[in-house]
């Protein structure tokens, strides 16, 4: 599903209710480096600039909301 996804144009795919899956998480459509790491309904890291981009290689990441880096799990294992 996630390369279907892609394949199709979809920048940002991830697959839901597969806990610990790669796939689970948020990656750079432009380096494909991890932007946000997730397990089940957690954020474990999220590497998104104050100014929505890729701390790798600059590229704009369309994210909605802010990050609350007082709420990240730090205790799933992953």
């Amino acid at each position: 599903a996630y390369y279907m996804a892609r394949k199709a144009g979809i920048l940002y795919p991830y697959i839901g209710n597969v806990p610990g899956h790669r796939y689970e998480s948020t990656y750079c459509p432009n380096c494909g480096d991890l932007l946000i790491k997730r397990y089940g309904h957690y954020i474990l890291k999220y590497r998104v600039t104050p100014e929505k981009r890729c701390p790798t290689c600059g590229n704009s990441i369309l994210v909605t909301g802010y990050y609350m880096g007082d709420k990240i799990q730090k205790n799933i294992g992953a």
